[in-house]
């Protein structure tokens, strides 16, 4: 069943769903960088991946508000 819907999409629209792959991806790297953080399992870290981190997640919301 999940394998039929996977493959429809593929075969329908292969572009969206790498387009979404990428989304869950940068999400789940921002989910875990933030959860270690606010649990403090990261001590050290620099202020510019910080940074980065935040300009990405910024830039992550203004995609998902445009579409």
């Amino acid at each position: 069943m999940i394998n039929g819907f996977i493959e429809r999409i593929i075969n329908r629209d292969p572009k969206s769903l790498m387009e979404f792959a990428s989304y869950i991806r940068y999400l789940i790297f921002t989910w875990l960088a933030t959860a270690a953080t606010v649990l403090d399992i990261t001590k050290d870290y620099k202020e510019e991946n910080r940074d980065n981190m935040a300009q990405w997640c910024k830039e992550y919301a203004n995609e998902v508000k445009l579409t």
